[in-house]
């Protein structure tokens, strides 16, 4: 009789252990709430005569979103600043600049590139974790064919607004 319960005990506690960590995590999801978000993705392009630069937002979630783009020289000038845009649930929203649109950022005499920093800022209100599905790509178009020529993810940063 003394061997059954002696078996039972470390079963018992496994139970325990197991139903424990159910109410964990169950509690850890029922924690996550609606907050406001702001995702900001940016890196460096250069973009020579004849392309265009596209930065493109994707908004997987079911809520709408605002989003606007920088764009800034290597010293850290804004050359453009887009105004807020709707960007609805399930949504792409682009963003054309074209090369005379940095006209202000320095120019490399033999190529006539343009090197730039762009931003792409999306601010958000629902679960932190739809907000991480949010994302931004860049591309570069020639504007002679039409082709695209580099196509990048700008890797964002997640911010709870307070």
């Amino acid at each position: 009789m003394k061997r059954k319960i002696i078996i039972l005990r470390p079963l018992a506690a496994v139970c325990l252990f197991i139903l424990g960590i159910g109410v964990i995590s169950e509690s850890s999801a029922q924690r996550e709430q609606i907050e406001t978000f702001t995702i900001v993705a940016n890196g460096g392009v250069a973009v020579l005569p004849n392309e265009r630069l596209k930065l493109t937002v994707y908004n997987p979630t079911g809520v709408p979103a605002t989003s606007h783009v920088k764009v800034f020289s290597g010293t850290g000038q804004i050359l453009l600043s887009s105004a807020n845009t709707y960007v609805g649930a399930g949504e792409f929203h682009s963003y054309d600049i074209s090369y005379t649109d940095l006209g202000q950022a320095a120019t490399e005499p033999q190529t006539g590139r343009r090197q730039v920093r762009i931003e792409g800022t999306v601010l958000y209100t629902g679960l932190e974790s739809d907000a991480r599905r949010i994302w931004s790509t860049y591309d570069l178009t020639s504007t002679v064919t039409g082709q695209s020529i580099l196509v990048g993810m700008l890797l964002p940063a997640i911010q709870k607004v307070r």
